[in-house]
């Protein structure tokens, strides 16, 4: 009972994982401490995420880690975080995704292409974009991972844009990937060096925020070491991901570590929708010269006004309305201010 663990709930059980935290914390004997999400200031919430984020940071989940780090703070000084698991050994379902059609994606483009015909003629649809099968080479699966949201609105958004800003750090964009090899070891540095960083860079900030001190065990040298010798194959089945962590707490947790990933995530739309504080529309409206050489405003507040009224696949621009928001939130208060 030494050993407390601090949860944030949703009412909304497609992402709640309270109720297995507990579970698993009792089957350990550990002090299990839960708080609701629903029952936040959300104004004080987003002004906080606007103090705490001192550059631009679009992941929303950054809300609820500022509101656990809080939560937590009022009963501890230094936190463990779990972070890190999952990018070491494959446990996103877009490693799973694209590390089931690896044979596919690393074959010859004869092959590809007689997959293709095959699944047109007997109509079974292919688990890839026909574009990402024949592509096949470093910018394309990075942009199939990470930036597919920025790609479909990017250009409305930012007209004068006309091509992708050019990704400095990914080494050999046009390398193909010519074996099941070159592939995991791609996959693993966009993971480690690319989201990682990330996830990081939310813990640091929210923790930070609330005078909370937060270290990452799963980070040890030995750990990361050991994880590079683990194939794809070895931490994927068709169901799930990071089989190697789950395996090891099997016989410990009555088989709770084999319920899916949810994520620390929740509905960003009804955030955007239920603001009644008018933050996130101040910010999106407000015009700042500088950002609007390059972003469409009339666009962008069309996309804000069909979000409120549920219209035009509204859902599908949650996140880049929040990225506008947390921008030119940044922006105002840690540039012009």
């Amino acid at each position: 009972k030494h050993i407390k663990a601090f949860n944030i709930s949703f009412s909304d059980k497609e992402f709640d994982e309270s109720e297995t935290a507990k579970n698993f914390a009792k089957n350990n004997n550990i002090n299990f401490n839960k708080k609701l999400f629903d029952d936040i200031d959300l104004k004080q919430l987003l002004e906080d995420n606007i103090a705490a984020y001192t550059e631009p940071f679009s992941d929303y989940s950054s809300l609820p880690t500022l509101l656990l780090s809080k939560f937590a703070k009022t009963k501890v000084t230094v936190a463990l975080s779990g972070d890190g698991g999952d990018e070491l050994f494959y446990g996103y379902d877009r490693n799973r995704k694209y590390g089931s059609q690896a044979a596919l994606l690393t074959s010859s483009k004869f092959n590809k292409i007689y997959k293709i015909l095959k699944s047109k003629l007997t109509r079974k649809l292919l688990k890839l974009p026909i574009y990402e099968i024949l592509s096949n080479n470093n910018m394309a699966l990075f942009e199939s991972n990470f930036i597919t949201g920025a790609k479909s609105l990017g250009k409305n958004i930012m007209p004068k844009i006309k091509k992708n800003i050019d990704l400095d750090f990914i080494v050999n964009k046009g390398m193909p990937l010519n074996n099941i090899d070159d592939y995991q070891k791609v996959l693993r540095r966009y993971e480690y060096y690319f989201h990682l960083q990330r996830v990081l860079i939310k813990v640091d900030r929210a923790s930070m925020f609330h005078s909370l001190e937060v270290r990452v065990p799963i980070l040890n040298n030995e750990v990361i070491s050991m994880s590079t010798k683990y194939t794809l194959n070895a931490c994927i089945d068709k169901n799930q991901g990071k089989l190697p962590l789950r395996n090891l707490l099997k016989n410990e947790d009555n088989n709770l570590s084999d319920l899916p990933k949810k994520g620390f995530t929740f509905s960003i739309q009804e955030i955007i929708n239920n603001d009644d504080s008018g933050i996130i529309k101040k910010y999106i409206h407000t015009e700042i010269p500088l950002l609007d050489e390059f972003l469409d405003l009339n666009f962008i507040k069309s996309m804000y006004e069909d979000h409120i009224n549920k219209k035009n696949n509204y859902e599908g621009t949650s996140w880049m309305l929040w990225s506008i928001f947390t921008l030119k939130s940044w922006y105002i208060n840690h540039i012009e201010n």
